[in-house]
């Protein structure tokens, strides 16, 4: 984990969840043109922070104040939608303060599709694996029998919820022959295109 390594030499880091700006007092202000960020009474000085790790920052409907709104029952989608992006532009602003300093996975580029992202890596000479985006079974059965294959999400994976119990995430699955026959015939509009991928 990179905070074990931080801990391991030494080096001051600030870790701050998104989950915190819906549990802890968090304040963003921008005056006379200058960013300061205060977090549970403590003000973070933003000039002494030069790099930033960031890695899968916001998903609002992963969170507890998403399940309890919820379960009340009280709220329609398009509140909760409104409420979800909300949360993410709160986010941002922290974001935005700190835009120009030295970035890994920059937020700002992020909304990238996975093939673009293998397409630029294919351009500059690094080894990709072949790729391919279908939503029809029997395209997707034709490359299986030639090929090991695993499926991603072409964006961002979630956690999606249905019904009272049911919970799943979009993991990285090895693509088989076995549950080829358990998807129907079209999966654009119910499971979602899929990316599949040569196994390496």
């Amino acid at each position: 984990m990179v905070q074990d390594w931080l801990d391991f030499y030494h080096y001051p880091y600030l870790r701050i969840n998104s989950w915190e700006f819906l549990r802890k007092p968090i304040s963003v202000s921008l005056v006379n043109g200058e960013f300061s960020f205060t977090m549970a009474g403590k003000k973070i000085d933003l000039d002494s922070i030069h790099s930033i790790w960031y890695r899968k920052y916001g998903l609002f409907r992963c969170t507890e104040t998403y399940r309890r709104l919820i379960s009340t029952h009280k709220m329609d989608e398009e509140l909760i939608n409104h409420l979800s992006k909300e949360y993410a532009r709160s986010i941002q602003t922290l974001l935005i303060a700190l835009k120009d300093e030295k970035w890994l996975t920059n937020p700002m580029y992020m909304n990238v599709s996975k093939l673009e992202v293998l397409k630029v890596a294919s351009d500059c000479g690094l080894n990709t694996s072949a790729t391919y985006l279908v939503n029809d079974r029997n395209q997707l059965a034709h490359l299986v029998e030639k090929k090991n294959l695993i499926s991603k999400s072409v964006f961002d994976p979630i956690i999606a919820e249905w019904g009272k119990r049911n919970r799943g995430m979009m993991y990285t699955v090895e693509v088989n022959k076995e549950e080829l026959s358990a998807l129907p015939s079209s999966f654009f509009t119910i499971y979602g295109t899929r990316e599949v991928r040569e196994k390496v």
